[in-house]
């Protein structure tokens, strides 16, 4: 039988499941990138954490998939060191892709080695002759060059469906199979999986709003802590993100299963969800995490006095200001100093993504022409931006309400944007995507 386990992305605040391992005669070696427990370490042969206190390793923010790349390196000079020639030896640069792959779906710091080891990782990955990712980039419709955003927004999503929804095991096998039609029918499976998913988030995301609607007032809340039992575990998480993304206050979702809930938190830059819970902890039966996602389990009867918890340590450390949205601005630009150079200088700073955004900028007294409602629904906005001699097309994603309720007496805007390169049909033209906008 095995003799030896290896955790990948947990087991740090696993001290008694380790000891158990210990009993029944498993070694253990944890990779985790999460926070150290109160209780400490567990009593494993070797932890790699970076979050560690005796840790001097000069980047914290390596990922879960980011410590098992460092763990394989480390194995691999091992055995270069007893005499294994490097031939024989697996060539690691040829697995970058799933260091881009696991960095940028986990939502981890694109800074410093991070972004260096994407950067190369996002080349291989799109050229990559793996069978499951030949297969899942095909089902994502993603053609040449794969970029952070095919990633984030197209693999990442498919590839986590499957565990989202109890089926972990179909990402495991399309990431190792040596077969191609057998790819292509997991990836085939990881898309439908990923479409119920997707139905499934609206549903509890939908269910939550209403609960706050008839629960709590919303305004006096600094963190909305909502539990039920028709949330679904595998996707309270993204759920919590879009209400951190609509309401801008810190959120747990909590799902409820036979006295037990489950939940998952997302937070805003001013509030440390992870030392939030700590401050909580006498609420819980376990938590885990970093500062701006991290994970509970509760008895349900604990739930109120934990949302009164977390709203306390929420007044102490967060301000109305703090609940505020806020738009970064890089710099200002006329819309005449928008071309391909400026495009081509701005993407040499890519992969972008948590911690090294994409620029933004804004463009003053502009004047608004052509506005047309697009979509399905005709909840976006596409427009024309015009400043002097300079114009360019703008694009404003789920701004129609806005625009409906814009005061169209001021005859100039100041617009928040990013810089976007369209392609289609072999064509690329230049285009703004909007973040915000006022009248002048």
């Amino acid at each position: 039988g095995a003799s030896l386990m290896i955790t990948a992305d947990c087991g740090i605040t696993g001290v008694k499941e380790v000891a158990l391992a210990n009993e029944l005669g498993l070694d253990v070696i944890v990779t985790d990138h999460h926070q150290v427990g109160e209780e400490g370490l567990p009593q494993a042969i070797a932890v790699l954490n970076p979050h560690r206190k005796e840790c001097d390793y000069p980047f914290r923010f390596l990922s879960g998939v980011g410590l098992a790349f460092k763990l394989a390196i480390g194995v691999r000079n091992g055995l270069h060191s007893v005499g294994r020639k490097k031939e024989d030896l697996p060539n690691l640069k040829r697995h970058l892709d799933l260091f881009a792959l696991g960095t940028i779906a986990d939502v981890a710091p694109l800074t410093g080695e991070n972004h260096i080891l994407t950067r190369h990782g996002l080349g291989v990955l799109s050229t990559s002759a793996k069978p499951g990712l030949v297969a899942l980039k095909e089902v994502a419709g993603i053609v040449g060059n794969v970029d952070a955003r095919s990633v984030g927004f197209g693999l990442g999503p498919r590839l986590n469906a499957a565990g989202r929804l109890g089926k972990a095991d179909s990402g495991l096998h399309l990431l190792t199979t040596t077969d191609l039609s057998v790819a292509k029918a997991l990836a085939q499976e990881l898309e439908q999986t990923n479409q119920e998913r997707k139905e499934i988030q609206e549903e509890t995301f939908l269910e939550a709003e209403s609960l706050m609607r008839n629960e709590i007032d919303v305004d006096s809340q600094r963190v909305i802590v909502l539990a039920s039992e028709i949330f679904h575990p595998g996707v309270i998480g993204i759920a919590a993100s879009k209400f951190v993304d609509k309401y801008h206050r810190p959120t747990v979702l909590i799902a409820l299963e036979d006295g037990i809930g489950k939940g998952s938190g997302r937070s805003i830059p001013k509030f440390n969800l992870f030392k939030a819970f700590t401050d909580c902890s006498s609420h819980l039966i376990q938590f885990g995490g970093h500062a701006y996602a991290a994970g509970l389990s509760i008895q349900e009867e604990n739930v109120a006095a934990f949302s009164d918890a977390m709203n306390a340590v929420g007044h102490r450390h967060l301000s109305e200001e703090d609940l505020i949205p806020e738009v970064k601005i890089d710099t200002t630009l006329d819309i005449s100093q928008i071309n391909f150079t400026l495009y081509k200088n701005i993407s040499m700073l890519e992969p972008f993504g948590a911690e090294n955004p994409v620029p933004s900028f804004q463009s003053q007294n502009i004047k608004i022409k052509e506005v047309k409602y697009i979509g399905k629904e005709k909840n976006h906005v596409r427009f024309r931006a015009v400043q002097g001699r300079g114009q360019i097309e703008v694009v404003a994603f789920n701004f129609a309400s806005i625009f409906e309720s814009l005061d169209t007496a001021p005859e100039q805007f100041d617009i928040a944007y990013e810089l976007h390169l369209n392609s289609w049909n072999g064509r690329e033209k230049l285009e703004l995507r909007l973040l915000d906008i006022r009248g002048v």
